[in-house]
This record gives structure tokens, sequence and C-alpha cells, in this order.
């Protein structure tokens, strides 16, 4: 039980929005781990952009080629995911 959250109305279902992407990436991680570790990879669907050394080159280059009204995915390359915990 979470304190403030009323679970009725969590939903449990997987979200769709960039699901392509992410998928996409999980299926290339372990290749792009050896070649590409710890740069930003950009991704629309099935289609890779490129890699990146920050986080803002990677993000204005999507934009440039995705705009600014869709969605697109910028992430990192990295073996472990980060978990952030909140308080």
């Amino acid at each position: 039980m979470l304190i403030g959250v009323d679970e009725d109305t969590v939903s449990s279902t997987v979200p769709t929005r960039l699901l392509a992407e992410t998928e996409f990436y999980d299926s290339h991680k372990a290749e792009w781990l050896r070649i590409h570790r710890n740069e930003f990879v950009v991704a629309k669907g099935t289609e890779l952009l490129g890699f990146f050394t920050n986080f803002r080159d990677a993000y204005y280059a999507g934009v440039e080629k995705y705009g600014m009204n869709t969605d697109f995915l910028v992430k990192r390359v990295v073996e472990q995911e980060p978990v952030f915990v909140v308080f």
C-alpha cells in the first residue's frame, strides 16, 4: 500500500508510448554496450539516428530530425539502469 495513492486509479497496463523504441534499444543493447557504452542513443521506432557523447547534442539532433511534436527516444547506453527513489 502506498500512502496517498488510490490503488484503484493506478493503471496496471503497460505504457505504449516509446514501446517500439524501448524494444529496439533492448534488442541492440548488448551490441551497443561493446561499441557505444555511456553514449546517448537517439531512435524513433526502429530507426537509429545515431550516438552522441552528451544528452544535449542527442536531444537537439532528435528535435532537428523528428521535430518537437513527436516522440523519440534519447537514452544513455549503460549496463545497469539507474534507479531513482523519491521520498
